[in-house]
This record gives structure tokens, sequence and C-alpha cells, in this order.
């Protein structure tokens, strides 16, 4: 033990700091390089132990290597005789790191989150370079990290002091009663037992991913403020880590972003290989997750993209694909993109052509099982039982498999069962879609038990290969057996085959399966409200099902109600392990699409899905949305779109993606053939009538569109887009009445549903737009803002107060304007709309948009961090439209908004907001050029603002290049609709001005 003044070396000893496992640190002075550092010695009782002093000099060595600006260097080594006693000292020379321990400084910023994770994730990547050269910590703990004042964190003692005992060290296992000896020692240090992982607390060999597991304990710590393994003695604290899982951080912490916890849980599975397996990418999500806080909010799911013009009367205006503006004050949705997916997926059918496919080895077509129990609650069996057969064989990706489904399709049986066609007709379907083998089966019930008599055919010959009759209680077990026999009549090996079992790829619990099954069919029918009540019921018989509470997730977002949709993707990531390697990757492509909206990350993460599984028609149908999505690449889309169909022609997602990528591609005969398709081959459900509604409005015949709309509402009276389709189209034909009628059925049938009240609520605001009754439209913005806080979705609250600062800017109310943005910015959580909103706060107040300039590039910055690269030149543009509005330049604002309709997937509201700007910068040929097909012909707006709006700026363009009677028409239409305004706004007012004069 040294004291303060005694001499080592060099050193002249300040004062003792601590005292770790193995040795004792003190603050000491280098008098030859005149600086203050850390010196740790060993400890006294190890000063004859040749063991002790050679590991210490030799993680002393180790951790030199490691050279990083998280990691407390190691200056040197050496020896020198103790003052006291004379003996030879081992010491080592640290950098002296001077700040706060790591829970002393979170303890300040507990309900700072961006600085907490800026600070585990610089933690992380201290971690990382010491991985990078195989060196593994094996005691992260917070005792370790000191922070300093700059709020840079140091991971002190990198492999030096920690207890040298068998619990952490040894190689071998050890028994219950080592460990229970080993924990009541007197100076074992509790914080360590609580940070350890699984692995290390068995006595196992660990390697980095036991560091990964402790770095998780710490990030729990960091973000509840407690520990997720606690206990009343050691031994409990062991018990529960190696057995008992942890309790998730939201119970403890109700606010805590979904992504964090995510992290978290990946970090704490028991088993290591379910784990990160690289730090480096636990890193680059705790990275990606602080840029997100940096821009001022959390990353959570950012939900389905708005509608293009929420101030038209519900329908839509153009073939759009990509929301970006929303007119002059309004949002610059930029790129909501990918997340449109939630927006275009409606289920569908298409009947295909029937083109022999070649055949291959171990090509199966399986056909379905006839019910034969006499108990009509089984016949979800005839489909589902195959579909578990196909699911449990589809692990070896060495068999081609092709589904009952496609069978029927191949038949043209659209609406129609596989049991109304004969054998002869299902084999020569299977055989023109290559399948050299057929297999099926039979479903009885001996009492309790079931038999399942099944048939494996040669298709060519009709030789039977496999005869079986199994009979048992549960029909997983029994289709279980049924798959090795399959695989073994094929003679597969064991490379082309594996055996997992059914139970552990999805649900040991066969009601479950049969509640996911049949709510699957609801959910692909466009049936969320059925969907999710089979799905929960899914849960309720087996909670460690994951594919129900990706379903649910997906039907939430779908719906329009993206924060309901959280726990339940989190949760699917949570039982990830359970899952198929082709669902996982699945998963893992859905969490980064509405999870963390990392839409680069999924494209990415898709690709590798199909090279994995080139066949897979759900993998194949989003990457030709996401193509032509995110890389607008329409040729490549119909690629992957053909090759989905070519898979499975009657697989709804496909057929629902080939008709918006026809339709945005503007091949309009295809998309007609489409929809029309999707209506005959999918009569339970609305889709078809939308799309084929859709249609007719691209092509201006608004009867038919009526008479579409009217039909599917009378058989699908809770299809929301059927009262906002007839309110839109009746709208158009100036019919408000009508239209009013609509709205109001609309309101009733929905009345206990906020998410459709807050379209309710715009609908009649924009129905008093078309007769100037702005204050009334206010008011009911209002109504909308307060169903939208009664949903507690962050992205409805957000975009109605966007709305409502739009709106009161244009009625001259700027302050109120800028109160709605301020209140706008505390709740946004789309990474498109944080770009937006400083934009629209610029337009109103140029100085206000400076202030925020810092938080704006950080929302420039997320978007880049978020998609492909193709798409940055979005984020240049916003850049531009941004300091266009700080600076009133004009001509650059212009010049942005140009750049962006170079995706060439403009909305009406980009032409808009483009034509009124060219307008009022006085290039009136080209803000003409702009607005007037939004105003005449098939394409005019149904919007009660715009509308008339766009009709002044005409005129003033007109009167402007002299063309009087134009103008004075424009004039007039505008005041045929605010003639008499609840409020003079300065555009009527000059209308009527320019028109007295014109008339004159």
């Amino acid at each position: 033990m040294l004291h303060s003044g005694d001499t080592l070396a060099h050193f002249r000893i300040v004062k003792p700091l601590g005292e770790g496992g193995m040795g004792e640190v003190y603050l000491a002075e280098d008098t030859k390089l005149n600086r203050q550092v850390a010196l740790k010695t060993l400890r006294d009782d190890f000063f004859d132990n040749s063991d002790r002093r050679d590991r210490f000099e030799r993680e002393a060595r180790t951790a030199a290597q490691i050279t990083h600006s998280n990691v407390m260097s190691i200056y040197d080594t050496g020896v020198a005789t103790a003052p006291d006693s004379g003996k030879e000292i081992h010491y080592i020379v640290m950098e002296l790191v001077q700040g706060k321990p790591l829970d002393e400084w979170v303890a300040g910023h507990k309900s700072e989150i961006a600085k907490l994770l800026r600070v585990a994730e610089a933690i992380g990547a201290g971690i990382a370079a010491a991985h990078k050269l195989n060196i593994v910590h094996r005691d992260i703990k917070s005792d370790n990290i000191i922070v300093t004042e700059e709020d840079e964190p140091k991971i002190l003692d990198f492999g030096l002091a920690k207890p040298v005992d068998p619990l952490q060290a040894s190689e071998q296992p050890i028994s219950g009663e080592t460990v229970k000896q080993e924990l009541t020692k007197v100076g074992t240090v509790i914080g360590t037992v609580s940070y350890m992982s699984p692995e290390q607390a068995r006595g196992e060999t660990v390697d980095a991913r036991s560091d990964i597991f402790s770095f998780g304990v710490l990030l729990y710590k960091m973000f509840s403020g407690e520990m997720p393994f606690t206990g009343s003695s050691q031994v409990s604290i062991l018990a529960k880590i190696l057995e008992s899982p942890h309790p998730q951080i939201s119970s403890i912490r109700g606010d805590i972003d979904p992504e964090i916890e995510r992290i978290i849980n990946k970090c704490l599975h028991k088993d290591a290989n379910d784990r990160y397996q690289d730090i480096r990418d636990l890193v680059v999500d705790l990275r990606n997750l602080r840029r997100s806080y940096d821009s001022g909010i959390s990353t959570t799911v950012s939900g389905v993209a708005q509608r293009s013009d929420v101030f038209a009367a519900g329908g839509k205006d153009s073939k759009s694909k990509v929301f970006f503006l929303r007119g002059s004050h309004l949002l610059i949705a930029a790129v909501v993109v990918v997340l449109i997916l939630g927006y275009v997926f409606w289920p569908g059918g298409r009947k295909g052509t029937n083109t022999v496919a070649q055949a291959q080895e171990y090509s199966l077509a399986i056909l379905s099982f006839d019910n034969r129990t006499g108990d009509v609650e089984l016949d979800w069996l005839e489909t589902g039982l195959p579909e578990i057969l196909l699911t449990d064989l589809a692990q070896g990706q060495a068999i081609r498999l092709i589904s009952h489904r496609r069978i029927l399709e191949a038949l043209g049986g659209e609406g129609r069962e596989l049991s109304e066609y004969s054998r002869d007709d299902q084999f020569r379907a299977a055989a023109d879609l290559g399948a050299v083998h057929v297999i099926s089966g039979t479903i009885y019930k001996q009492g309790e038990k079931f038999r399942i008599s099944t048939q494996l055919e040669e298709v060519s010959s009709g030789d039977v290969l496999m005869g079986e009759n199994v009979v048992g209680s549960d029909p997983f077990d029994l289709v279980d057996s049924l798959t090795v026999r399959v695989a073994s009549s094929l003679k597969m090996s064991d490379d082309q085959f594996t055996d997992h079992g059914i139970s552990q790829l999805t649900t040991e619990n066969a009601n479950a399966y049969k509640y996911y099954h049949l709510g699957m069919d609801a959910f692909l029918k466009n049936n969320y409200d059925r969907a999710r009540e089979l799905l929960h019921k899914a849960i309720t018989e087996d909670s460690s099902f994951a594919m129900p509470y990706l379903r649910i997730g997906m039907a939430y977002v779908f719906d329009g109600k993206q924060q309901e949709s959280l726990p339940y993707f989190q949760k699917a990531k949570q039982l990830e392990h359970h899952l198929p390697l082709r669902d996982r990757g699945l998963l893992d492509v859905y969490a980064e699409l509405w999870l963390s909206t990392n839409l680069d990350a999924a494209m990415t993460k898709l690709e590798t899905l199909v090279s994995n599984y080139p066949d897979d028609p759900e993998a194949l149908a989003v990457l030709a949305i996401m193509r032509w999505q995110l890389l607008t690449d329409t040729t490549g889309a119909i690629d992957a779109i053909e090759r989905s169909r070519a898979a499975d022609p009657t697989f709804p997602l496909t057929n629902t993606f080939a008709y918006q990528i026809y339709r945005g591609a503007g091949m309009d005969d295809k998309a007609l053939e489409e929809a029309q398709n999707l209506r005959k081959s999918l009569p339970d459900s609305p889709a078809g009538y939308n799309y084929e509604a859709d249609q007719y409005i691209d092509r201006g015949e608004y009867s038919k569109a009526i008479s579409t709309l009217e039909a599917m509402l009378a058989k699908f009276p809770n299809y929301e887009s059927g009262y906002t389709g007839l309110v839109n189209l009746y709208t158009r034909e100036r019919e408000f009445k009508k239209a009013s009628e609509y709205v109001e059925k609309f309101g009733e049938q929905f009345k206990d549903d906020p998410y459709k009240l807050i379209s309710y609520a715009h609908m009649r605001a924009n129905l008093a737009n078309w007769e100037g009754r702005f204050l009334d439209d206010l008011v009911y913005r209002h109504d909308a803002l307060k169903y939208a806080l009664e949903t507690g979705d962050s992205n409805h609250i957000a975009s109605s107060l966007t709305t409502l600062g739009s709106y009161s800017s244009r009625l001259g109310r700027r302050d109120s304007a800028l109160v709605y943005f301020d209140r706008a910015l505390e709740y946004v959580q789309n990474f498109g709309m944080r770009s937006s909103i400083p934009i629209s706060i610029a337009e109103v107040d140029p100085k206000r948009g400076a202030e925020l300039r810092e938080y704006f590039e950080g929302a420039v910055e997320d978007f880049r961090a978020r998609v492909p690269a193709n798409l940055f030149f979005v984020a240049t543009a916003l850049e531009k439209m941004f300091n266009g509005r700080v600076k009133s330049d004009t001509a650059l604002y212009l010049e942005g908004n140009r750049e962006i309709l170079q995706l060439g997937q403009s909305t009406s509201t980009n032409e808009r907001e483009l034509g009124i700007t060219l307008i009022q910068f006085r290039k009136y040929e080209e803000g003409i050029s702009h607005l007037l097909p939004y105003v005449e012909g098939k394409d005019f707006s149904s919007s009660g603002y715009h509308y008339p709006l766009m009709n002044y700026y005409l005129g003033v363009a007109y009167d402007q290049l002299g063309k009087k009677q134009e103008a004075i028409a424009r004039f007039e239409e505008m005041l045929r609709y605010w003639g008499k305004p609840q409020i003079e706004l300065d555009e009527i007012k000059d209308a009527r001005k320019r028109l007295a004069a014109l008339r004159s």
C-alpha cells in the first residue's frame, strides 16, 4: 500500500483513487514528463504470486494495443522497489481520466435521450476497437466507465482490474456449490455478477458476444435506472441471468422508444447466437437512432403515408407515388416513399396464364387435403395443413414447392375450391407448372384423434411413391411425420432437407395456427378489423407465436394506425428466433421499414432475402414496389413483379403491387385489367372495386366510378375508401349536397373510431371551403386535431397541427400559424415531415426558419442516412427550398422545387405549389402550364381551397399577359365559390378589383 508523498520510480503518489480485483490505483505525478497519471500497482498480497504478476503484465500489454478515444490509454509498465518494504512492485501507467462515474452522470441526464444514446454509442465504439483486436473485456459494467466534463465516456481497466476466480475465469463448467462459495467470498464485486453473460456465469469459454450481453445490461440500466436481473443474493441474481427473462424495459419506463428496447432485448438473449454477432452492428443501430434524436425526435415507426392532399375530399388527384408538397405553407413531406407500402397494400388476385414450367428434381405440387371429419370447424385444415406442410418442407431450399393455390389458379378456379376439379385436371395443372411429384391427402377424425391419409405420386407415370396413414391427436406432429416421410421417399439427403419440426418454426398449438391461418385470409382480403381479431386469438392461444404479431402490426399500419403497430412489430422482433429463416428475413425487412424507417437498410436486406429465396412471391412483390418507389426503376419493378407472379400468380400482394406499378407507369389498360381481375378473383375483397373506380377516375369516367364505388359500399359498408371516394367524385361533379350526405354517412359509420373521424373532419372542412366558409373550416380542422389527440398517434397529431398552421397562415394569422407549427415539431416522428415543417415555418417567418437551421440540417442528414444514394438529390433540393425561404430567394426555392419534380412522381400539390410560385415570380406562361391541368379536364382538383385559389393565380397570369377574356373567366370562376366569403382574403379582394378593371 502506497501513501501520499511516496515515490515509486519517477512517480510521486498524490492520493489513492481506488482498488480493483488485482490492483490499487493512485493519482500520481510523472516527474519526468511533468504530468498527472493514474498509476496502477499489483496488490500487496499478489507480490509473490508469479502467476498473478505474469497476468498483470500480460493484460497490460494486451490493453495497450487498443488505441481509441473512448478507451483509457496505457502509457507504460514497469517494476520498482516499494519505499517501505523494499519489495518489487509491478505497475502500469495509465491515462488519468477525470469526470463522473457513469451512473452518476446518467442520473443527471436521464431524461436526455439523445445524450444517453451518444454516450452509449461511444462506449460501444470503444468496445468495438478492442474486439477488432480480438480482445474481450469480460467485465463491462458502469463502475468501469467514467464520463468526462465534455460528456465523453472512457472505458477503464480494459482486461485489468477484475477478480480471477472460477466464476469468471474458469474454462470448465463449475458446480452449483462452487458458484455459491465463490459468490459469497468477501470482496467479490456484486456489480460484476449482475453484468455477467449466461455463458460467463456458467464458466464456459466466452467470446465478444459475452461483452455484448454485458453492454446490454449497461444499456438497460442507463435507460431504465434499474438492473435487468436483481435478487437478494448473488446466487439468486445468477439464477435469473441463467434462467429468467428480464423485465421489459417498457414496463419500467413507459415512454421508452421501442427501438431502444429492441436494441437492448437483442443484446440480452440468453443464447449468444441470438444476440448481435458483431458489436459494430449494434453501434450502427445506436448511431442511427442517435441521429434521429439529434434531429429532435425519436425513431419510431413513421407509419403509412398520409393522403396526398388532406384538403381533398378523400380521393386521389393523381397517380402519385411519392408525397412531397402540400402547397404554400403546407407540408413538404419529403419522400415518405416506401411507407406507402402500407397505403397501397390491397389484397387481390389475378387469373394468370397456364404457361408450362420446366420440371426439375424435387419439384413437388401440394394439393388440398379433403376434410372428411364431418366437422365444419375443421374446414380450415383443408388449406391449413398443406400450408403447414409447405412451411415444413421449405426449410430444405433444394425442393421447389408448388402450392395448392397455384394449382387452383392454373385451373382458372377463381372463387372455387380445388376439390371441385377432377383428379386428372389437377394432375395436368401440376404437370403444366413443372411438378415432378404430387402429394394429396384426406383428413379423418377417430374419436379424439386425427387420421391423415396421404399419397405421394409421380406425375409422369402416376406411380405411388408413398402411401401413408398417420394417426395422432396433434395435427402438427402428424405433418412433421409426413414431412420426414416425404423427404425420405424423394431420397433427399441431410444437406437437402432439415427436419426442424413445425412447432419450432411456427407454433406448437394447433388452435393458434388455425386462428393465424384464418386471420391471414382476412388480412389479405383487406379486412383488417377481422384480421386483428383472429390474430389476437392466435396470440391468446400461444403468446410466443411470432407471425401474428408481425401481421397485426402491418394491419395497423395499413389501417393508418401507426402508433398502435409499434408494440406488435417490437414483439415480433423479440420472438424472431422462433421463425423459419425466410420469415425471419422478411421480418427484418419490415422492421427496417416500419420500426427503424431505414429504407436503405430495408432495400439491402430485401435484396439479400430475394437472393436466398429467389422464388418467394412476397419478397419479390415487395422488391418490385421498392424498386419502383425508392429507385424509380420501373423496368426493374415490372421484372420483379412478373417474377413474383410466376412464383405464385394468385398471391394477393403480387396483384396489388402490379396494379400500383402499372398505374404509376401510365400503363392504363394494363392497370385496368389488373383492377378488373382483382375484383373477379377476390370477390370477398373491396380492393378490386376500389382500383377499378380509380381507373375510371383517371379516365374522367366519373359516372362509372360512382356506380363502382356504390356497389362496393353496398357489399362492404365498413370500407372507408368507398365513402371518401364518393365524396371526392360528387365534389368533382359539384354535387355538394350529395357529397355532404356521404360525409355524414361516413361520420355515422365510424363515429367510434377517432382515426376515421380525422378524415371526417377534413372532409367537412373541404366542403366548407367550397362556399368560402373559412372560419368554419378552422373549426373543423380543430375537430380533426381533437380526434388526432384521442388516437395518441404522434404522426396524426403533427399532421393535424401542421394543417392548422397552414390555414391560419392563409387567413393572415401568422402568430397562430407559428404556434401550431411549433407544436407540430414536438410531435413529429415521420422523417419526411421533419424537413417539411421548418420550410413551412420559414415561409411564414424567415427569421424563425433561420433559428431552425440546425434542426433542419439534422433532419436532412437523417433523411440521407435512411434512403438509397439515388435519392440524395431530394435532400439537396429540400435544402435549396429551405434556404430559399430563409433568404427570401424565390429563384433558389423554385430551383429546389423543380429538382424534386425530376423524380417524375409528383402530385397535384407539387405542381400547384410550383405553378403558384412561378406566377408570383412573374413567370406567367410556365406557371399556367403547371396549374391549368388541375382546373379543367379530368385531373381538376376537388379541393375547395385550392381550386378557387388556382383560378385566381391563373386570372392574374392571364391579366398580366393581356389575355382579357381568359382572365375574366378565371376570376369569375373563383368568385363563383368565394363570392360571399366569411373572410375577405387578400386574393378575393384583388380578384374583385382586377375583375372590375377588366370589365370596365
